[in-house]
């Protein structure tokens, strides 16, 4: 039998134990639960480093008589401190000069407030204690002292280390396609809370917390690219994209309740605390994860695969004639356990569609990142806004499951990304995201699957990172970040037109067969 009939046997083998039976309903589901608890923490930086709302404590006017609620905007207010776009300035105020105070009777006591002639309105200074407004949630700004324009970029640093770290993630892949998609997924989840609440514990100096936030950013970035793959190497072709909703509605999850759990939190610790907890548990059931068979077929583990292959056909209730499983044996001299990485650069083909990838990863991600970093600053309740964008990917990540299925993920990548050029609309970006995941998961080999996918979600970064700056631009025009965003659409809606359609194509294992991947359909 030649290689191109076992592969081809190997996913009629899938089919026939039952493509989306017990066994791969229950890992599957075991899988995204575990990557449910690591992304519940994956945007702490977010609120941690929110700006509060503060102005500067008024010596002899706050207070008086004493209380134990400071008024933020007291009526004296506006005689004490400059105002912008009527709100008061955080850090500046009048010089206070004393003069006569206004007094007031109130029930049976009298209140003395400051009034106009207690300043000097000439002369503004800088002030060194403060009055908060809004909810008594301790981020770093209060608690390390971070206050004041000259000190914000202080606050806007945690998010650019995340986006830092995450250039490391072809790390992630390189040790996922070299030691197993198992061991590494579950060791960087359990990893990710350990270091999470470490820093909970430990950072108190900025400069210790900036460490943690970089340490984990690391760890974290792979965990999400390996579930995916993991995920779609155990299921069948037809079922790819039902797998991959359900690993993305995983993210959507854990990004809601993180912002119900900042919602309730006291202080910036308390919330580490709680978010980075549940993955300390993977100890007590990670275990159950089986290996991906395609992989222990690309590393010719060829007993272990025909082991696992017993298992799911007996979870699923299918008899499987365990003399089937020698065939897999002539994978021994297989072509593709000679294959090095450097061969796929020896292809015009495979480079250009690496590069191709590599493109729309940044650009999704610009994109994407810009809409969740944007949610903390627009105006209403951060933790809402929060809750309200992550939940919005729900139809985003429906509507990327149905087109990909029915018109392929070629097209639907491509349109998604045009429609997004002409009405700068989210929602269409979120469709974007999910299919290029898809996509290029499906593009390239076994052996180097989790490797391309890193590689392109760490060049995606430098969108990411560009999606920081976008505020900057829009204080010089509110238009120009929508224009940028339209235009790089455009351009990822054109450069997706040199991709193959992979609908119901079988998942490629050489470098050969992801050549002329459009010619290995499936029947389904």
């Amino acid at each position: 039998m030649t290689e191109e009939n076992e592969d081809v046997k190997y996913d009629t083998v899938l089919e026939n134990m039952g493509s989306c039976g017990k066994f791969q309903i229950s890992r599957v589901l075991l899988i995204v639960f575990i990557l449910f608890n690591v992304t519940i923490s994956q945007y702490n930086f977010l609120f941690y480093s929110l700006i509060p709302n503060y102005r500067c404590s008024v010596p002899n006017c706050e207070d008086v008589p004493p209380s134990n609620y400071t008024e933020y905007q007291p009526k004296w207010l506006k005689y004490a401190v400059p105002y912008k776009n009527n709100l008061p300035q955080k850090c500046d105020m009048y010089e206070y000069i004393g003069g006569e105070n206004l007094t007031e009777y109130i029930g049976e006591e009298n209140s003395t407030e400051c009034s106009i002639d207690s300043f000097n309105t000439t002369n503004i200074i800088r002030c060194n204690d403060y009055i908060f407004d809004g909810p008594k949630f301790i981020g770093i700004a209060r608690e390390f002292g971070i206050y004041c324009e000259d000190k914000l970029w202080m606050l806007t640093l945690p998010a650019s280390i995340q986006f830092v770290g995450q250039f490391l993630d072809p790390l992630s892949g390189y040790l996922s396609d070299r030691f197993g998609r198992k061991r590494v997924f579950l060791a960087l989840s359990f990893s990710t809370g350990i270091i999470c609440q470490l820093q909970a514990y430990f950072a108190y100096n900025y400069w210790v917390l900036i460490f943690f936030e970089l340490l984990q950013s690391i760890i974290r970035t792979g965990v999400m690219p390996v579930a995916f793959t993991l995920s779609l190497e155990l299921i069948s072709a037809k079922h790819r994209s039902l797998g991959a909703f359900f690993v993305f509605m995983t993210g959507v999850s854990g990004e809601a309740i993180l912002g119900i759990i900042a919602m309730y939190a006291s202080n910036w610790r308390t919330m580490i605390h709680i978010s980075s907890f549940p993955p300390l548990l993977i100890l007590f059931y990670g275990w159950i994860i089986p290996e991906s068979i395609r992989w222990l077929l690309a590393k010719n583990k060829i007993k272990k695969a025909n082991n696992a292959i017993s298992k799911i056909a007996k979870v699923n209730g299918v008899k499987w004639n365990l003399d089937n499983c020698v065939k897999f044996e002539s994978k021994t001299d297989s072509k593709r356990c000679h294959e090095r990485f450097v061969d796929l650069f020896k292809s015009a083909r495979m480079v250009q569609r690496i590069a191709a990838c590599m493109a729309c990863w940044t650009i999704v991600l610009f994109v994407f990142y810009g809409l969740i970093l944007g949610s903390v600053t627009i105006f209403g309740n951060v933790h809402f806004n929060f809750i309200l964008v992550s939940l919005i990917e729900i139809p985003g990540n429906l509507a990327a499951l149905v087109f990909a299925n029915l018109i392929g993920r070629k097209k639907t990548l491509s349109i998604s990304y045009l429609i997004a050029a002409i009405a700068c609309f989210g929602f269409a970006f979120l469709k974007a995201f999910d299919c290029i995941y898809i996509y290029t998961a499906e593009l390239f080999p076994t052996p180097f699957r989790q490797r391309i996918l890193s590689i392109c979600s760490a060049f995606g970064r430098v969108g990411a990172i560009l999606a920081t700056q976008m505020p900057f631009l829009a204080n010089m025009w509110v238009s120009l970040p929508y224009i940028i965003f339209g235009g790089a659409a455009v351009i990822a809606g054109i450069v997706t037109l040199v991709f193959p359609e992979t609908l119901n194509t079988k998942l490629p294992d050489t470098i050969s067969e992801s050549v002329n991947i459009e010619n290995d359909k499936i029947n389904i």
